[in-house]
């Protein structure tokens, strides 16, 4: 953990050196040599800026010096681009000479070979002893538009208008592309292979800079998921963070060894991260870039209630579909509205919403029709947004053109900020139309798809602003009893440690041959439940190792016989250690509960739907560990179990306050133990009353 002042000191002299020395830079002059030093300077970078090459020489008038050592006066920055062999002897030079901050533009270390990754430790250790922080390896480097610093090595303009983003990323990418990315050029910064300076680090410095009012995210991998998502968790109640995950692999699902391991996939575990945190995820970068627009443009939304106004009906249904495809509700107009829009209307229509103006347009000229009608939407308090088709048929710099006079309407509503109104211009010019709305700071896009689902974003936002501080943790249970008894063998363990926590396990017998079997049967009562008992099987149905609601001892000799025969057909030459007993237990609604360790983000709660269908339905919802009630509600709701818990075509509804309380119970155990590397309860049954484990396994570290 880390102090704000810490960061604002640590990337200060990142984004705000006072002198910076470029490492490897070209002793030729021009663009297409990747030429930092001509490149800062031609943007009118104000500081002490010198180049090492070790041939030395002269650049533009300037002298380039042979090493860090030659350079008059100490620097705060360094951005270094050599060969990688040569990059630690450099790093140490700088290390000597008071340098703060290095930036690393070489590739070839962690993301490379073994011979790359050991260089790259041994620059963090570097690192952790001298205090000097490092950006990269693999880095583009870092732009500051608001005071023309950048260290890309190829040349591109800096635009003279900043923009109030904040960009951290894990390609150079972005740091190049962020007007159309990001809808602009801010501060951003390439963290490459994130050796040393961290994602949460740079989302607290944009956090508590004044200048930055959207922060926006690439990433490919996250080191200390945790703290990440406390600092995101935290920025995220001030500024809208968006973010994009790449790198997301399935080998991670067909590695793991239970149903909650495959299930929760690296993509599965950061949209829970996303979700604790309140970080937007975005599915590509025109969704980022319109996001930003959004959020740099209006405010967020408290409520998700719109209004369509159009010439159209055709258009104004496609924005209808598209709003509600994105959680958006078409608003119930307000009485005075409605009285409002009646003026100007024939006696016969009736204003719904969407609104056609065109009807009334006909009768007194659409100009003055769409006029009225958005002036009465801004104020009616059961709308939150509007969405504006308008007609681009005219190309909007002729004087008195059509086209023109409705951008003349449009544009000084929209810019008094009452609530977001959102254009989608139609016709021959609409690429036009979008320019000039931008370039007065309003939205407007081809589509209603994209209007809805901006506006869909600016509502999100909304809610994560206000999203209730999480509740409180379950009742703490006896850690040091519990710690205990995870040294009992192993099973038994874990029944016993899962009944410490308040989640039942039904009564289980392990029986090593059948004559056991049957004498356990007796003692359980039939019907009976018989599954394999082998440490090699990880999923018992699979491989034909159960059988259910076996009603004496004649069927639990047949079943026996043919279980074993099964699982050795399926995998011959196992290991068979025996076979369990429980009491076979009908009635309920099979659902599948568990945890995954994930090495970035600690323990992840997994919830679906249960039984042999689990994997293949992947009816499922992840959330990080622990979670309160509320979340664990919301873990339910979101998958197609609920309907089965609440009870279906005359089934009973079950207990679901127990169910809350299993999974609330599970992730606090995941939390206490983070050696239990992976939980799978498949089944867990839920009744009437109460719920019980039928099969459980637990992977130990």
């Amino acid at each position: 953990m880390f102090s704000f002042l810490e960061v604002k000191t640590l990337l200060d002299f990142f984004f705000e050196p006072q002198g910076v020395v470029f490492v490897g830079i070209s002793t030729r002059p021009g663009r297409e040599e990747f030429n930092f030093l001509q490149n800062i300077k031609a943007e009118g970078y104000q500081g002490k800026a010198y180049g090492v090459n070790p041939q030395g020489g002269m650049l533009g008038g300037e002298r380039l010096y042979r090493s860090v050592r030659e350079l008059p006066e100490p620097v705060e920055l360094a951005v270094i681009m050599i060969p990688r062999e040569a990059v630690i002897d450099t790093f140490k030079e700088c290390i000597a000479a008071g340098v703060k901050g290095v930036i690393i533009i070489t590739q070839g270390f962690a993301d490379a070979d073994a011979v790359g990754k050991a260089m790259q430790e041994e620059i963090v250790h570097l690192a952790k002893e001298s205090g000097a922080r490092v950006i990269g390896p693999n880095s583009m480097g870092l732009t500051n538009a608001f005071n023309r610093f950048s260290t890309l090595f190829n040349y591109w303009d800096i635009p003279e208008r900043p923009v109030s983003v904040g960009v951290a990323s894990q390609t150079g990418f972005f740091t190049c592309s962020m007007p159309f990315t990001s809808g602009g050029v801010g501060l951003s910064m390439d963290l490459g292979n994130t050796a040393d300076v961290s994602f949460a680090e740079v989302i607290s410095y944009y956090d508590r800079n004044s200048r930055i009012k959207v922060i926006t995210l690439h990433i490919e991998d996250i080191k200390e998921g945790r703290e990440f998502i406390r600092v995101a968790g935290e920025a995220s109640r001030r500024k809208p963070i968006l973010a994009i995950k790449g790198g997301v692999s399935e080998t991670g699902k067909k590695a793991a060894a239970s149903h909650c391991g495959s299930l929760a996939g690296e993509g599965e575990v950061y949209q829970a991260a996303f979700k604790r945190a309140g970080v937007i995820q975005v599915k590509d970068t025109e969704d980022l870039h319109d996001l930003c627009k959004a959020f740099l443009y209006y405010p967020p939304l408290q409520n998700n209630r719109i209004a369509i106004v159009s010439p159209t009906g055709g258009a104004a249904i496609m924005a209808t579909d598209a709003c509600e495809a994105h959680g958006l509700k078409v608003a119930s107009l307000a009485p005075e509205t409605l009285d409002y829009l009646r003026r100007f209307s024939p006696e016969w229509f009736e204003p719904p919403n969407p609104i056609d103006l065109w009807i009334a347009g006909m009768a007194q000229g659409y100009e003055k029709t769409l006029q009225e009608a958005l002036e009465a939407l801004m104020v009616d308090h059961n709308v939150d947004a509007v969405i504006d088709i308008t007609p681009a048929i005219d190309a909007p710099t002729r004087d008195n053109s059509y086209g023109r006079t409705f951008l003349d309407v449009i544009i000084p509503i929209a810019r008094k900020k009452i609530k977001p109104l959102v254009v989608w211009p139609f016709g021959t010019h609409t690429l036009e139309y979008i320019n000039i709305l931008d370039k007065n700071e309003i939205l407007g896009f081809t589509g209603g798809e994209q209007a809805a689902r901006v506006i869909a974003g600016l509502y999100r936002y909304g809610i994560i602003q206000n999203r209730p501080q999480p509740g409180s943790p379950p009742a703490v249970v006896s850690r040091e009893r519990a710690r205990a008894i995870l040294k009992q063998p192993h099973h038994q363990a874990i029944i016993n440690v899962l009944e410490e926590y308040g989640v039942p396990v039904v009564v289980t017998y392990f029986a090593p041959e059948l004559d056991t079997a049957l004498g356990m049967a007796g003692a359980v009562g039939y019907p009976v439940a018989l599954k394999i008992f082998s440490p090699a099987i990880s999923h018992k149905s699979d491989v034909g190792g159960v059988k259910l609601n076996i009603q004496n001892p004649e069927e639990l000799r047949v079943a026996y016989k043919d279980l074993i025969a099964a699982v050795k057909s399926k995998i011959p030459g196992i290991a068979v250690e025996g076979v369990i007993i429980q009491p076979y237990l009908p009635g309920g609604v099979e659902v599948l509960l568990g945890v995954k360790q994930d090495p970035q983000f600690g323990p992840v709660v997994v919830y679906g739907s249960g039984g042999i269908l689990a994997e293949i339905v992947a009816d499922v919802s992840f959330e990080l560990a622990p979670v309160d009630d509320a979340t664990a509600w919301q873990m339910i709701t979101r998958t197609r179990s609920y309907a089965l818990l609440k009870g279906v075509r005359g089934s009973p509804a079950v207990d679901i306050d127990s169910l809350i309380q299993a999974i609330v119970s599970i992730g606090q155990l995941a939390v206490d133990f983070p050696e239990i590397k992976e939980l799978d309860l498949n089944p867990l049954m839920v009744y009437r009353q109460g719920v019980m484990a039928l099969d459980v396994r637990m992977v130990i570290k």
